[in-house]
Protein backbone atom coordinates (compact mmCIF):
# COMPACT_ATOMS: atom_id res chain seq x y z
CA UNK A 1 0.00 0.00 0.00
CA UNK A 2 1.30 3.93 -1.16
CA UNK A 3 2.19 5.45 2.25
CA UNK A 4 -0.06 8.07 1.78
CA UNK A 5 2.10 10.86 4.07
CA UNK A 6 5.77 10.47 1.94
CA UNK A 7 4.08 12.71 -0.65
CA UNK A 8 3.51 15.90 1.89
CA UNK A 9 6.76 15.87 3.70
CA UNK A 10 5.74 18.99 5.67
CA UNK A 11 3.82 17.11 7.83
CA UNK A 12 6.56 15.70 8.93
CA UNK A 13 7.89 18.11 11.30
CA UNK A 14 10.56 18.13 14.62
CA UNK A 15 7.67 20.30 16.23
CA UNK A 16 5.19 17.04 16.39
CA UNK A 17 7.42 14.94 18.05
CA UNK A 18 6.12 11.58 18.23
CA UNK A 19 3.21 11.87 15.71
CA UNK A 20 5.35 13.22 12.56
CA UNK A 21 7.03 9.90 12.47
CA UNK A 22 6.66 8.41 8.67
CA UNK A 23 6.09 4.99 10.02
CA UNK A 24 3.70 6.21 12.34
CA UNK A 25 1.98 8.62 10.48
CA UNK A 26 1.38 6.47 7.69
CA UNK A 27 -0.10 3.63 9.43
CA UNK A 28 -2.78 6.14 11.15
CA UNK A 29 -3.41 7.54 7.89
CA UNK A 30 -4.48 3.46 7.14
CA UNK A 31 -6.44 3.39 9.91
CA UNK A 32 -8.22 6.75 10.32
CA UNK A 33 -8.63 7.50 6.65
CA UNK A 34 -8.52 4.35 4.31
CA UNK A 35 -10.16 2.37 6.99
CA UNK A 36 -13.01 5.53 7.11
CA UNK A 37 -12.94 6.28 3.63
CA UNK A 38 -16.94 5.39 3.67
CA UNK A 39 -17.50 8.02 6.51
CA UNK A 40 -15.70 10.70 4.44
CA UNK A 41 -16.04 10.49 1.05
CA UNK A 42 -18.73 12.92 0.08
CA UNK A 43 -19.11 14.37 3.49
CA UNK A 44 -18.66 17.44 5.41
CA UNK A 45 -16.65 16.97 8.55
CA UNK A 46 -16.08 18.62 11.95
CA UNK A 47 -12.62 17.80 12.81
CA UNK A 48 -12.00 18.77 16.54
CA UNK A 49 -8.63 19.55 17.92
CA UNK A 50 -7.48 20.30 14.18
CA UNK A 51 -3.77 20.65 15.30
CA UNK A 52 -1.85 21.24 12.06
CA UNK A 53 -4.55 20.27 9.59
CA UNK A 54 -3.09 17.00 8.53
CA UNK A 55 -6.50 15.02 9.17
CA UNK A 56 -8.21 17.29 7.98
CA UNK A 57 -5.87 18.02 4.82
CA UNK A 58 -5.91 13.58 4.53
CA UNK A 59 -9.92 13.30 4.36
CA UNK A 60 -10.13 16.55 1.69
CA UNK A 61 -7.67 14.14 -0.63
CA UNK A 62 -9.67 11.71 0.23
CA UNK A 63 -13.23 12.69 -1.21
CA UNK A 64 -14.65 15.17 1.70
CA UNK A 65 -16.47 17.81 0.40
CA UNK A 66 -16.05 20.17 3.13
CA UNK A 67 -13.36 20.07 6.51
CA UNK A 68 -13.76 22.95 9.82
CA UNK A 69 -11.29 22.41 11.78
CA UNK A 70 -11.26 23.65 15.55
CA UNK A 71 -8.17 23.89 17.50
CA UNK A 72 -7.09 25.98 20.50
CA UNK A 73 -3.33 27.35 19.26
CA UNK A 74 -3.72 29.75 16.58
CA UNK A 75 0.21 28.81 15.23
CA UNK A 76 -1.88 25.50 14.44
CA UNK A 77 -4.42 27.06 12.41
CA UNK A 78 -1.67 29.40 10.63
CA UNK A 79 0.02 26.09 9.74
CA UNK A 80 -3.20 24.44 8.79
CA UNK A 81 -3.60 27.43 6.55
CA UNK A 82 -0.50 27.45 4.98
CA UNK A 83 0.22 24.11 4.00
CA UNK A 84 -3.10 23.63 2.34
CA UNK A 85 -2.22 26.19 0.26
CA UNK A 86 1.05 24.59 -0.33
CA UNK A 87 -0.23 21.21 -1.32
CA UNK A 88 -2.83 23.45 -3.92
CA UNK A 89 -6.61 22.70 -1.84
CA UNK A 90 -8.97 25.20 -2.65
CA UNK A 91 -10.28 27.62 0.26
CA UNK A 92 -13.71 26.84 -0.66
CA UNK A 93 -12.86 23.18 0.78
CA UNK A 94 -11.81 24.20 4.29
CA UNK A 95 -12.14 26.96 7.15
CA UNK A 96 -10.01 26.63 10.22
CA UNK A 97 -10.75 28.21 13.63
CA UNK A 98 -9.07 29.51 16.47
CA UNK A 99 -10.74 29.21 19.55
CA UNK A 100 -11.13 26.39 22.49
CA UNK A 101 -13.31 23.65 20.69
CA UNK A 102 -16.90 23.87 23.37
CA UNK A 103 -17.11 27.56 22.59
CA UNK A 104 -16.47 27.24 18.77
CA UNK A 105 -18.91 24.69 18.29
CA UNK A 106 -22.16 26.30 19.63
CA UNK A 107 -22.89 28.90 16.86
CA UNK A 108 -22.94 25.06 14.63
CA UNK A 109 -25.99 22.54 14.19
CA UNK A 110 -27.63 19.58 13.17
CA UNK A 111 -27.39 20.61 9.56
CA UNK A 112 -23.81 21.78 9.14
CA UNK A 113 -21.96 18.15 9.76
CA UNK A 114 -21.93 14.50 8.52
CA UNK A 115 -18.89 13.05 10.58
CA UNK A 116 -16.62 14.44 13.09
CA UNK A 117 -12.90 13.98 13.88
CA UNK A 118 -12.28 13.64 17.31
CA UNK A 119 -8.54 12.14 17.05
CA UNK A 120 -5.71 12.74 19.96
CA UNK A 121 -8.08 14.98 21.90
CA UNK A 122 -10.60 12.97 24.24
CA UNK A 123 -7.74 11.99 26.72
CA UNK A 124 -6.55 15.29 27.26
CA UNK A 125 -10.15 16.30 29.03
CA UNK A 126 -12.53 15.20 32.12
CA UNK A 127 -15.14 17.01 30.01
CA UNK A 128 -15.96 13.99 28.41
CA UNK A 129 -19.89 13.56 28.58
CA UNK A 130 -20.17 17.78 28.01
CA UNK A 131 -18.12 17.10 24.73
CA UNK A 132 -20.06 14.31 23.18
CA UNK A 133 -23.22 16.11 24.68
CA UNK A 134 -21.97 18.65 22.09
CA UNK A 135 -21.54 16.36 19.09
CA UNK A 136 -24.93 14.38 19.91
CA UNK A 137 -26.50 18.29 19.48
CA UNK A 138 -24.86 18.33 15.90
CA UNK A 139 -26.66 14.78 14.96
CA UNK A 140 -23.35 14.04 13.11
CA UNK A 141 -24.38 10.41 11.21
CA UNK A 142 -20.90 9.04 12.21
CA UNK A 143 -17.85 9.79 14.76
CA UNK A 144 -14.00 9.00 14.44
CA UNK A 145 -12.03 8.49 17.29
CA UNK A 146 -8.15 7.63 17.44
CA UNK A 147 -7.88 8.20 21.88
CA UNK A 148 -5.55 6.89 24.43
CA UNK A 149 -7.94 4.20 26.76
CA UNK A 150 -7.40 3.01 30.14
CA UNK A 151 -6.63 -0.78 30.10
CA UNK A 152 -9.38 -2.27 32.37
CA UNK A 153 -12.00 -3.97 31.52
CA UNK A 154 -14.27 -1.78 33.86
CA UNK A 155 -15.72 0.96 32.40
CA UNK A 156 -13.45 3.48 34.40
CA UNK A 157 -11.81 6.40 33.73
CA UNK A 158 -8.19 6.97 34.90
CA UNK A 159 -7.11 10.31 36.11
CA UNK A 160 -3.88 11.40 34.59
CA UNK A 161 -2.25 14.75 35.26
CA UNK A 162 -0.83 16.44 32.25
CA UNK A 163 1.24 19.78 31.39
CA UNK A 164 -0.73 22.77 30.64
CA UNK A 165 -0.31 23.75 26.94
CA UNK A 166 0.40 27.24 26.07
CA UNK A 167 -3.06 28.76 25.42
CA UNK A 168 -4.79 26.14 27.17
CA UNK A 169 -8.31 27.32 28.93
CA UNK A 170 -8.74 24.67 31.15
CA UNK A 171 -5.17 25.52 33.02
CA UNK A 172 -5.88 29.09 33.50
CA UNK A 173 -8.82 28.00 35.34
CA UNK A 174 -7.97 24.91 37.38
CA UNK A 175 -4.33 25.03 38.02
CA UNK A 176 -2.59 22.59 39.49
CA UNK A 177 0.62 22.27 41.37
CA UNK A 178 3.74 22.08 38.81
CA UNK A 179 1.31 23.77 36.08
CA UNK A 180 -0.27 20.38 35.76
CA UNK A 181 -4.41 20.18 34.99
CA UNK A 182 -5.69 16.53 35.26
CA UNK A 183 -7.41 15.03 32.60
CA UNK A 184 -8.75 11.38 32.29
CA UNK A 185 -8.22 8.23 29.83
CA UNK A 186 -11.69 6.19 29.34
CA UNK A 187 -11.39 2.65 29.13
CA UNK A 188 -13.01 0.55 26.37
CA UNK A 189 -15.96 0.24 27.92
CA UNK A 190 -16.56 3.60 29.70
CA UNK A 191 -16.05 4.69 25.94
CA UNK A 192 -18.48 2.77 24.90
CA UNK A 193 -20.90 3.20 27.49
CA UNK A 194 -20.81 6.85 26.82
CA UNK A 195 -21.12 6.45 23.33
CA UNK A 196 -23.94 4.13 23.62
CA UNK A 197 -25.35 7.24 25.60
CA UNK A 198 -25.73 9.63 23.50
CA UNK A 199 -27.27 7.22 20.78
CA UNK A 200 -23.97 5.68 18.91
CA UNK A 201 -22.73 1.75 18.27
CA UNK A 202 -19.31 1.52 18.04
CA UNK A 203 -16.44 -0.72 15.55
CA UNK A 204 -12.84 -0.85 15.90
CA UNK A 205 -10.29 -0.67 13.98
CA UNK A 206 -8.31 -4.36 13.94
CA UNK A 207 -4.55 -3.08 14.48
CA UNK A 208 -3.58 -6.46 14.44
CA UNK A 209 -5.18 -7.81 11.40
CA UNK A 210 -3.12 -5.74 9.04
CA UNK A 211 -0.13 -7.63 8.83
CA UNK A 212 2.36 -4.63 10.36
CA UNK A 213 5.84 -6.08 11.01
CA UNK A 214 7.10 -2.63 12.20
CA UNK A 215 5.59 -1.50 15.02
CA UNK A 216 8.28 1.01 15.60
CA UNK A 217 6.49 4.21 16.70
CA UNK A 218 3.15 2.24 17.29
CA UNK A 219 3.59 0.60 20.62
CA UNK A 220 0.73 2.08 22.12
CA UNK A 221 -1.12 0.43 19.85
CA UNK A 222 0.40 -2.54 20.20
CA UNK A 223 -0.11 -2.44 23.67
CA UNK A 224 -3.79 -1.50 23.24
CA UNK A 225 -3.31 1.85 25.02
CA UNK A 226 -4.47 3.60 22.05
CA UNK A 227 -7.95 2.57 20.11
CA UNK A 228 -8.94 3.64 16.42
CA UNK A 229 -13.09 3.60 15.97
CA UNK A 230 -15.98 4.49 14.20
CA UNK A 231 -18.95 5.12 16.18
CA UNK A 232 -22.50 5.29 13.99
CA UNK A 233 -25.56 7.16 15.20
CA UNK A 234 -27.98 4.12 16.10
CA UNK A 235 -30.76 5.33 14.02
CA UNK A 236 -28.48 5.04 10.60
CA UNK A 237 -27.26 1.10 11.53
CA UNK A 238 -31.00 0.86 11.94
CA UNK A 239 -31.86 2.36 8.10
CA UNK A 240 -28.96 0.69 6.88
CA UNK A 241 -29.97 -2.69 8.07
CA UNK A 242 -33.83 -2.62 7.06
Amino acid sequence: MKNFFDDYPLFFNEESGLNSFPNRLNWRYRAIIENGRPVIEGRRILDIASYDGRWAFAAIKAGASHVTGIEIHAGGVEKSRDFMKEYGVGEDRYRFIAGDIESEMLPFGSEDFDTVFCLGFFYHTLYHMTLLDQIKRLDPEFIVFDTHVARSEEPIIALQKEDVLPGGPRGEVYPLLDNQILVGWPSRTALEWMLAQIGYTVSYFDWFAQGIEDWSRLDDYRDQWRVTLVATRANSVAANAS
